[in-house]
């Protein structure tokens, strides 16, 4: 909680906003394990694999990173947008 200035102390802002990248990091890596009927469909999938690379390789970094945001963001519209539409 915050003093009647306002301003939190720089421990206090370190330890919330260490909780908030701690709550950002679960919920992004509980979403990255998590399926539901788009990512199962055929067609997700092929998309992942053309994203990853045609040549079945483990691909790039950079094109798992951006697989991985596809994944969590069809995941996690499922969740968001019956909260946004409320």
């Amino acid at each position: 909680r915050a003093p009647a200035d306002g301003r939190l102390t720089r421990g206090a802002a370190l330890i919330a906003t260490g909780v908030l990248l701690t709550t950002l990091c679960g919920v992004w890596v509980s979403l990255s394990y998590t399926d539901n009927a788009v990512t199962r469909s055929p067609l997700f999938t092929q998309m992942l694999q053309w994203a990853r690379g045609a040549d079945g390789a483990s691909g790039s970094a950079g094109r798992n990173v951006l697989a991985n945001i596809a994944h969590v963001v069809a995941v996690g519209q499922g969740y968001g947008y019956p909260i946004n539409e409320s």
